[in-house]
């Protein structure tokens, strides 16, 4: 993720997938069986987002935040 953005290098979510691997396996099992990626993109959302606020997010995250919301509540209504 890191390539991607390199804010992701300050973001721990790999610790985070981790410390959770039966929630990991339990969201990528099914999203496996069903050809359908949605628990487990869930999942991993929910662990940058655990990973964010355990790192009291600085300006530069919470920016990435904002803009990544916008992203989702707009392609919500769609």
């Amino acid at each position: 993720m890191s390539q991607w953005n390199p804010i992701f290098l300050n973001i721990p979510v790999e610790i985070l997938i981790y410390q959770n691997q039966k929630a990991y396996c339990y969201a990528l099992q099914p999203s496996t069986d069903r050809g359908d990626s949605a628990q487990f993109i869930e999942f991993i959302l929910q662990m940058i987002l655990n990973a964010i606020v355990a790192s009291s997010a600085s300006d530069q995250v919470k920016h990435l935040i904002e803009k990544m919301e916008y992203k989702v509540n707009e392609n919500m209504s769609l």
